[in-house]
């Protein structure tokens, strides 16, 4: 089973508390060139991972669909369905939305 790109030590994750769970993040300290994975974005109960964007799994399949999401890279050659995303492209993106939201 491949690692979660986005887990590092935990003296670099953020803590965010969601009722009875604890989750946590580290999407802040990453680099613009790091990869994550589409948990690491809308987040994961099972894996205690707080979401960077609050959506659910189909917002963004329909955004990736419609061209409106950055492009994936995929990770581990051209036959794997396996594909993250870079973090600067993410943060350009929610900086983007959230300015559009602003405007309207």
């Amino acid at each position: 089973m491949q690692q979660n790109t986005c887990q590092n030590s935990p003296d670099k994750l953020d803590t965010i508390n969601h009722s009875n769970s604890t989750y946590t993040t580290n999407f802040p300290s990453l680099p613009d060139d790091a990869i994550i994975r589409r948990w690491d974005i809308i987040g994961c109960k099972k894996r205690k991972i707080a979401p960077v964007w609050n959506v659910g799994n189909t917002t963004l399949n329909n955004r990736i669909k419609a061209g409106l999401f950055p492009k994936a890279v995929k990770l581990g050659g051209e036959n794997t369905r396996c594909v993250g995303w870079r973090v600067g492209e993410i943060r350009e993106f929610l900086a983007n939305l959230g300015n559009a939201e602003a405007a309207e």
